[in-house]
């Protein structure tokens, strides 16, 4: 029988990817990895100076100087794309190493026949402009209008994004599909309790709060609702972990705090800050629950984790939460900190450390036919983007 080829996708990867998206793009390596017969090879193309050896372990990567910003290479190629207004250098790399499709990577241009993917995450600024300069609203109009206008096929994550694009460009809207990206939530190398214990400074029961300190994660409503329980529940506790750096607002995380301070929670709301994600993994394992209190999502990787993991979580009443449908969540008005506070007071109460444990193993049960669905949801995308080239 004749063995069916496998097609090599490949992923741009620079130093300065955000770490959401670098996390998505494992996700979805690991989803291709499921699939039966290497039907898709991933591939990471990433230039001569990057760390991408450590970053992307058993995944094949392609080193060149095109994407070396400020190399000659890199220069000289820049120069041919505003010339013939296509990327043809990094197309015929592509070609010469065998790469049939380039995905989640800026597109390489209507002329190419390379197949392109083009990934939009999210459509935030539609909906929370003043989050934004207005430098930024125009660099994101443009490169999405780009990216719609001259990508082979276009992924969004969840359905409110597909509504969000079908206004944003409804006549390049065809080319979009939904792929809602499955999250492991791996414990290898997660320390235990006692160590995290340890390492953290804290001896009672938490809630797990991993966001990034952006404005629109919404971390004020946590603390209204611990301001709310400190003299009636005080033993609630909150262990927050994510960036503390907002680039768009720099001033943002240091008035929460001030905030925190003025509502005499900063013994009950511990802000961790960024830390090693294995040990992110393991204080999800041992939280009470987890909360995601955002006010948007594009399609959260934490409501993700805490689903491959059987976690209990509390969420936001936003429609990509409701989209996302948690088994174990529980959801409440993100401007509610009264409905939130009875939410953390209900599920503190009603713990139970045999029963997590019994949906942490029914869970990593489900996870590998997750990540296999997501894998043939992305091939069939593939596919359509290979028939749209000539």
């Amino acid at each position: 029988m004749k063995r069916e080829r496998s097609n090599r996708v490949a992923f741009i990867y620079s130093d300065g990817t955000f770490l959401g998206v670098y996390n998505y793009l494992c996700s979805l390596m690991a989803a291709m990895q499921k699939l039966s017969g290497h039907r898709l090879i991933p591939v990471v193309i990433a230039g001569n100076r990057s760390d991408a050896q450590t970053r992307f372990a058993g995944v094949e990567i392609l080193r060149t100087s095109l994407l070396d910003r400020g190399s000659p290479s890199y220069l000289m190629r820049k120069a041919k794309c505003r010339i013939l207004g296509w990327d043809r250098s990094l197309a015929d790399f592509l070609l010469k190493h065998d790469i049939q499709v380039l995905s989640h990577s800026p597109h390489l241009g209507v002329q190419s026949v390379v197949a392109t993917v083009g990934w939009i995450g999210d459509f935030q600024h539609m909906h929370f402009p003043t989050l934004f300069s207005a430098e930024e609203l125009r660099r994101r109009d443009s490169a999405f209008m780009s990216l719609c206008l001259r990508s082979t096929k276009l992924i969004v994550s969840s359905n409110c994004a597909l509504a969000d694009l079908s206004k944003f460009c409804p006549n390049q809207a065809h080319k979009a599909n939904v792929l809602q990206f499955v999250a492991p939530a791996p414990l290898d190398g997660a320390p235990s309790l006692e160590e995290l214990q340890a390492t953290y400074d804290f001896d009672s029961p938490f809630f797990l709060l991993p966001n990034q300190f952006w404005a629109h994660k919404n971390h004020r409503v946590v603390i209204e609702a611990l301001r709310e329980l400190r003299d009636k529940t005080p033993e609630i506790r909150i262990l927050a972990t994510g960036m503390t750096h907002d680039y768009r607002n720099p001033a943002f995380f240091d008035l929460l705090m001030e905030y925190a301070a003025e509502c005499r929670v900063l013994d009950t709301f511990r802000v961790l800050g960024p830390i090693p994600y294995p040990h992110l993994m393991g204080l999800m394992q041992h939280s009470i629950a987890v909360i995601n209190p955002s006010k948007f999502e594009g399609w959260s990787t934490t409501v993700e984790e805490s689903k491959s993991m059987g976690k209990r979580i509390i969420l936001s009443d936003i429609p990509v939460h409701r989209e996302q449908k948690p088994s174990l969540g529980l959801f409440f008005n993100p401007d509610s900190h009264c409905e939130l506070a009875d939410m953390l007071v209900l599920t503190s109460k009603n713990f139970d450390v045999e029963a997590d444990i019994e949906e942490q193993k029914k869970a990593a049960s489900l996870l590998s036919s997750r990540q296999l669905e997501f894998g043939c949801v992305y091939e069939r995308i593939v596919e359509e983007a290979l028939a749209g080239i000539p």
